[in-house]
């Protein structure tokens, strides 16, 4: 599991935000763009404001994953393996026994390709929650200091 949840930072909608986007909201939290010594010996406020704009960019970054993902309703993947057994189907001589077995992996492809796609939508909507539960701890720490 943890070789998966690595891999949603590296790569998906968990990846680190880019800092210029963290120094955005930066500049929004603390209403100036600190300067570049105080960003590496920062106070404890600063550095709940750091954290606070790390967790907005990142939160923007799932939202955005969200919304692209919704209009997903099938897997590219699977779609492109189902679509190289009907060219198959298409230009191969076949006997019936072929056919059959070729046309049960259609249907059975099919049927993943929309569950793949629903389990990303699963996966989207885990990640938005996930970023915004972290905002939500990462502004009450930063109000408190």
């Amino acid at each position: 599991m943890a070789e998966r949840s690595q891999n949603a930072r590296k790569h998906g909608a968990q990846a680190e935000p880019p800092k210029s986007l963290v120094l955005v909201h930066l500049k929004y939290i603390l209403g100036f763009t600190p300067d570049a010594g105080d960003l590496i010996y920062p106070t404890p406020k600063l550095a709940a404001a750091i954290h606070l704009a790390a967790c907005e960019a990142r939160l923007d970054q799932a939202h955005a994953h969200y919304v692209k993902v919704q209009d997903t309703h099938r897997d590219a993947e699977f779609d492109n393996l189902m679509d190289g057994v009907e060219d198959l189907l298409y230009f191969a001589r076949l006997n019936f026994r072929e056919v059959q077995e070729a046309l049960s992996r259609i249907l059975k492809m099919e049927k993943f390709s929309t569950f793949a796609a629903n389990r990303e939508k699963k996966r989207a909507n885990r990640y938005l929650s996930e970023a915004w539960s972290k905002r939500g701890r990462a502004l009450q720490t930063y109000l408190e200091t």
